[in-house]
């Protein structure tokens, strides 16, 4: 019988006196600000900009909303923060140059419940090259924390202020992991070098390396190997669809997944939205209304390990090319590399691309696949499911990213990455759009406290759109779940789009 675990954070500060917490590194910080009227967050944020101190807080915790007057004349950051809160009983921990704000005299319960967070950001570099590492895994150690880089190698990562002091590990299938403080991190974004790593073959080879055989071991293995229990996972999504280049929505969410037991293949996956937010230009849509069904539900039912694509199926196997590729490493892993290729003369939906198996425990590591070239060209009546009248529409190339991790009592979904591109053209014109849509389900949390399948009205389903799903946005909910850092920041995409939407949507239509 495994082991129920939970992650609790308690912060044990509450009976320290705040002045006693204000470090010397900012407390020679002077402010300069005078104002009638200004409430709480705007004047953190002002001090924010004008001393690059970042301030957190619990907003349904510490009050930051009322209005007050000030004139400070270059009095010091602790004088300023004593001033603001004189009535209220709020203590302060600083790291670096972040001070986490917190309601004082509060029980370890509430705390655990509303945990205070800082977050820290970091790129991960190759060193020897000096590219980005893109889809590292960050680990927050002895927890389920985590998130993953963007394709640019840049990650943010938000944790409880008590953990400041516990280690990251980096890693990523290619490169030797690396562990460092989480405290390194929390004076500005800094780069993490990943070292490349070559294995012998001769180091590893312990069984044959026949890749179908490989592939019926990891099959078996997953029962044995992943989660034996169903568990609760917190997870972010997003979404984002591109048109010629240019981002036309994104959308992104915080979820709660009912995962259930790998070795119990009658009990389904289950997925629903907490709580989004979105942006979408309908301008550049009004010709096209294009949109992508089955984003969440799609997204859980890649977990390979779970739902067996048709590369892992043994039925399908004579209607592939199997390659046994060497190996590689990820951190002190030694993994199988198996190329799959849809066989030619096959005429059906199937896949090509890469499986990572780990030597020692036939666990699945990672896939990384997409439909092939004769196989997408089947695939278009699952694809599109409606074109519009005087269009051509056609999907040109998918592509799968789908990662496991470790944690209490097996392995589990790490993350899931898709892209799909599709080219629309009106049957007289000269040229087509090219449309891309990505997005990210990366998990972040796990629970194993009075697990049970949601109500069907809960549950994403397989014809939900995301963006649709969407319906009110809370910015507070925010404030502690990790997400994965895009390309272009959300909140600057949000920008340009309100801009454009502005610049060419009349008032008056």
């Amino acid at each position: 019988m495994k082991n129920r675990y939970l992650i609790c954070y308690i912060l044990l500060m509450v009976s320290l006196p705040a002045k006693d917490l204000i470090a010397q590194s900012v407390i020679d910080d002077t402010v300069f600000f005078t104002s009638s009227s200004i409430t709480v967050a705007d004047l953190l944020d002002t001090i924010h900009a004008r001393t690059g101190i970042n301030f957190s807080y619990d907003p349904t915790r510490v009050p930051v909303t009322e209005k007050i007057a000030v004139h400070f004349t270059g009095q010091s950051v602790e004088k300023v923060l004593h001033q603001i809160f004189q009535n209220i009983p709020v203590g302060f921990i600083v790291r670096g140059r972040q001070i986490a704000i917190f309601r004082r005299n509060v029980s370890s319960d509430e705390i655990t419940e509303n945990p205070l967070f800082i977050e820290i950001r970091g790129m991960v570099m190759d060193r020897k090259s000096g590219r980005p590492v893109p889809f590292a895994s960050i680990v927050l150690s002895a927890t389920n924390i985590g998130t993953i880089t963007n394709e640019d190698g840049v990650f943010t990562l938000k944790i409880p202020a008590g953990s400041l002091d516990s280690m990251l590990t980096v890693s990523c299938i290619g490169y030797e992991s690396l562990s460092l403080s989480a405290d390194y991190l929390v004076t500005g974004e800094k780069e993490i070098l990943l070292n490349p790593v070559h294995i012998s073959i001769r180091e590893v080879i312990v069984r044959p390396t026949d890749p179908t055989h490989l592939l019926l071991q990891a099959v078996k293995a997953v029962p044995e190997r992943f989660i034996g229990i169903p568990v609760y996972l917190t997870g972010y999504f997003r979404e984002l669809t591109w048109k010629d280049g240019k981002c036309i929505a994104l959308s992104e969410s915080v979820t709660r997944i009912y995962k259930s037991s790998y070795s119990n293949v009658w009990d389904n996956d289950q997925i629903k939205l907490l709580k989004g937010r979105k942006q979408e230009n309908s301008y550049e849509t009004e010709r096209i209304s294009y949109r992508v069904e089955g984003g969440l539900f799609n997204s859980l039912q890649l977990d390979l390990a779970k739902n067996p694509a048709t590369f892992l199926q043994e039925d399908y196997f004579p209607d592939y090319t199997y390659t046994f590729e060497g190996f590689a490493r990820s951190g002190d892993r030694d993994l199988y590399v198996i190329s799959f290729d849809q066989k030619p003369g096959i005429q059906d939906a199937l896949f090509s691309g890469k499986i990572y198996i780990d030597v020692a425990s036939l666990a699945i590591e990672e896939a990384r696949f997409g439909l092939s070239e004769t196989g997408i060209k089947y695939a278009r009546s699952l694809l599109v499911k409606k074109s519009p009248a005087g269009y051509n529409v056609r999907p040109v190339r998918t592509f799968y990213t789908v990662r496991y991790k470790d944690v209490q009592g097996g392995r589990i979904l790490a993350s899931v990455h898709t892209e799909l591109d599709v080219r629309a053209k009106a049957r007289r014109a000269l040229f087509n759009s090219l449309y891309r849509t990505t997005s990210d389900l990366v998990i972040t949390g796990m629970d194993t406290s009075g697990v049970k399948r949601f109500r069907g009205n809960e549950i994403s389903k397989v014809s939900d759109i995301h963006i649709n799903q969407i319906k009110d946005y809370d910015p507070s909910f925010w404030e502690g779940f990790n997400t994965i850092e895009p390309e272009i920041r959300l909140d600057e995409a949000i920008a340009r789009l309100q801009q454009k939407i502005r610049n060419q949507i009349p008032l008056n239509p």
